[in-house]
């Protein structure tokens, strides 16, 4: 199903951000909250944009802790020989939701070509993969798992939809089969993933009025939320729809590499998942 989200809590998420974060946070068969840790090195490296093309290959780009692990440890794990240590985990195929450029890049450089990168390619290209039109408190943690336990067949339709499609994604980039596969991917989404999502929010309208209350239930004001929505400056987007096919191109065969080899090009610094909305 679908890939495992992790929310970048490393600093203090704005109000929008936070309510995106409480829709994938919904929807996702698996949620976490980390605190993310960049190499050194690597980092100063991106930062002043040298090559990281000799850098070691088996060294991680960056690392995060579970916050849900900490708390539900006492933020301490005790080893054999008596020693506290928290327990890192190294990024391989998560959907990183991070408002850090840096830790967006140092995700997709780490991961490689998978099902989740190949999704955030078609939406860096401008392919709207659309999430239910809703959000909550994330306060609310009680509640919103009952409306998870009460809509769990919808939600799990929506997630099937999304995880085809990356999946289909990943066959198609890894292949090599480019041919009109923006065509192809934005009508998968909108014949696919779209009805899904309005599915899961209509049916999420008639819960409880006062479950809903508690979990801080509120719809966007406009537009769609959609994963991992490209950012783009103002009166760019035209210009990188126009073009969608040769940088899904460039950013699948740069994915595809081997990871001494990436350099991930400019546009997919944009593949960070966004609260931005779409007015499609």
């Amino acid at each position: 199903m679908f890939l495992k989200a992790i929310i970048d809590e490393t600093t203090e998420l704005s109000a929008q951000n936070a309510r995106f974060a409480s829709i994938l946070e919904f929807v996702a068969d698996d949620c976490d909250n980390g605190i993310f840790y960049l190499f050194k090195d690597w980092a100063v490296r991106m930062a002043i944009g040298e090559s990281t093309k000799d850098f070691q290959p088996n060294q991680p780009r960056l690392v995060y802790f579970s916050k849900l692990e900490v708390a539900a440890n006492g933020g301490r794990w005790k080893t054999e020989d008596g020693e506290f240590t928290i327990p890192i985990h190294v990024p391989t195929d998560e959907l990183v939701y991070s408002a850090s450029r840096t830790i967006c890049q140092g995700a997709l450089e780490q991961q490689g070509l998978n099902a989740t990168t190949a999704l955030l390619t078609l939406a860096a290209a401008g392919v709207d993969i659309a999430l239910p039109n809703v959000s909550f408190s994330r306060k609310s943690a009680d509640e919103i798992q009952e409306i998870r336990r009460r809509l769990d067949e919808e939600r799990v339709e929506y997630i099937a939809a999304v995880s085809e499609i990356a999946d289909q994604a990943f066959d198609r980039l890894s292949s090599g089969d480019f041919q009109d596969i923006y065509a192809w991917a934005r009508a998968e989404a909108t014949l696919k993933i779209l009805p899904k999502a309005r599915q899961l929010q209509s049916r999420l309208k008639k819960l409880d009025r006062s479950l809903l209350q508690r979990a801080g239930f509120q719809f966007w004001k406009e537009g769609v939320p959609a994963i991992g929505k490209a950012l783009v400056d103002s009166g760019k987007e035209a210009a990188i729809r126009a073009v969608a096919e040769e940088l899904i191109r460039v950013v699948a065969g740069t994915l595809a590499k081997r990871i001494e080899e990436r350099k991930i090009p400019e546009a997919a610094y944009t593949l960070k998942l966004s609260a931005e909305l779409s007015d499609s």
